[in-house]
């Protein structure tokens, strides 16, 4: 009988096999659902319009790290008054 060769897997590994192959989707599945949840009412304040899912998740994805949608990913600035 032939001996195998068999290596405990480690969590890395097991991490590392299950991460998600499109880049774009959330890693973090609570900030994901802190996303779901902005652009929803993002959606609603805006008059439940269809056909803008894709602008409602990125204007909360802006919203919640803090950048304006829109200038190319800069801060928002606070006016100096």
């Amino acid at each position: 009988m032939a001996s195998t060769n068999r290596t405990a897997k480690t969590s890395a590994d097991v991490e590392a096999a299950a991460a998600p192959a499109n880049p774009l989707v959330a890693a973090d599945p609570s900030t994901e659902e802190q996303i779901r949840v902005a652009a929803y009412f993002i959606y609603v304040n805006n008059g439940c319009r269809q056909g803008h899912d894709l602008d409602d998740w990125v204007a909360a994805q802006a919203q919640l790290s803090g950048v304006a949608p829109g200038n190319g990913g800069s801060p928002e600035a606070t006016p100096n008054v």
